[in-house]
């Protein structure tokens, strides 16, 4: 052969030109491999002279603590064989993980949102008592969850006597945990929303007639402090529970022209800070309430005390019923006669649902507009005079 820089004349064997020292022979170049693609692992040969040099680890895990982890597949003799068990590695199906939060879980999460922290002392007690109803199934997995999880024990409870008012709230609470479970992504129906509860044997509530409100009007000018908290009620539509928790200092608002209570928001979320406007009519009995006071509550118990509608009742609603005998009503009649007289001066449903603090345009519609007797009384007076052609 010949020198391939001086191109002498060499032996075959010869590794080194002897006229110019170029070297002759050259050792094969290792196969250079391509970085790997992110997330996908690393392969890294190892120094030294090893049986396995290359390191096949794969994708970055990160820990609970923020670390970052490099989990190593191990050894092998060659890249390829490396390549490939670190593509079996990342590729193989993985087992489905298995889903631990339970029933109770979602229960504490809930009693930690900010829904439940806005709700009154009495309705976060009531969601309270409803869940240890539920506590048989507190257990259950939350992927495991059907209309049945809640339909068995509440079909238990009324079976044992339990009214339907009471198990309403259970399925209430049923309703809002699958609510607070679709919010973490981790149900996708409401089951509890789905319970069946039988009909209700209970009479529907009916508003103040004309006559009966005159009773009342005439109690409240002659000085009843009751009547005249009965009728704030009808004329502003506001929840029994709402008005005893209204306070003098943050919630009304007496300046001309207009007078205005803000909405505290006892039962629903679209009542927290809403108008509700005080006709002008009624105003003087708010005077009458408020008196030389600037805080405290609207409507003051005995000895500067504070009423809650469970002894507001018993001692001042149902006594001024009997004495005005005024039969088959409740506080809650107030509110249904708010929204009776709405109805008459052809007020929008839309208005309604803004100051009542409703969050279903369903809930205004068909559960408070009803038929009353003086309906009837107009309807039928509208037709008495036609007469045939």
């Amino acid at each position: 052969m010949t020198c391939k820089h001086c191109h002498t004349e060499l032996p075959d064997t010869a590794l080194y030109c002897h006229a110019c020292g170029r070297k002759q022979q050259t050792t094969p170049r290792a196969r250079r491999h391509h970085p790997r693609a992110r997330a996908q692992g690393s392969i890294t040969k190892l120094p030294g002279n090893r049986r396995e040099p290359y390191w096949a680890r794969g994708p970055a895990e990160y820990a609970e603590d923020g670390s970052i982890i490099r989990p190593s597949l191990g050894c092998y003799k060659t890249y390829a064989a490396a390549a490939e068990a670190l593509g079996q590695a990342i590729y193989a199906p993985k087992a489905p993980t298995v889903d631990t939060t339970t029933l109770e879980n979602i229960y504490n999460r809930f009693l930690e949102s900010h829904y439940f922290s806005k709700l009154s002392n009495s309705t976060q007690g009531s969601h309270r008592t409803a869940w240890k109803h539920l506590s048989a199934c507190a257990q259950t997995p939350i992927n495991a969850v059907t209309t049945e999880t809640f339909q068995v024990p509440i079909d238990a409870l009324l079976h044992n006597g339990l009214k339907r008012e009471t198990v309403s709230k259970i399925r209430n609470l049923a309703s809002l945990l699958c609510k607070e479970a679709m919010r973490l992504n981790l149900m996708s129906v409401n089951f509890g929303a789905l319970v069946q509860l039988p009909k209700g044997d209970s009479s529907p509530i009916s508003p103040f007639s004309n006559s009966q409100l005159k009773l009342l009007w005439s109690s409240a000018d002659a000085g009843n402090i009751d009547a005249m908290a009965v009728l704030i009620m009808c004329y502003t539509g506001m929840r029994p529970s709402e008005l005893l928790n209204i306070d003098i200092s943050t919630h009304m608002h007496m300046t001309d022209p207009y007078w205005y209570i803000t909405g505290n928001g006892i039962k629903t979320e679209a009542g927290y800070n809403r108008l509700i406007p005080i006709p002008p009519v009624i105003q003087p009995f708010i005077t009458t309430l408020v008196g030389n006071r600037s805080s405290g509550p609207l409507i003051a118990a005995p000895k500067g005390g504070h009423y809650r509608l469970d002894n507001w009742r018993p001692r001042c609603f149902i006594p001024l019923m009997n004495s005005l005998s005024i039969a088959g009503r409740v506080p809650y009649s107030c509110r249904h006669t708010y929204s009776d007289l709405q109805k008459r001066r052809q007020v929008a449903p839309e208005i309604m649902m803004a100051i009542m603090g409703h969050e279903d345009y369903a809930t205004t519609v068909e559960r408070y507009q009803t038929t009353t007797i003086d309906d009837i009384e107009r309807i039928c007076s509208a037709v008495e005079n036609m007469t045939r052609p």
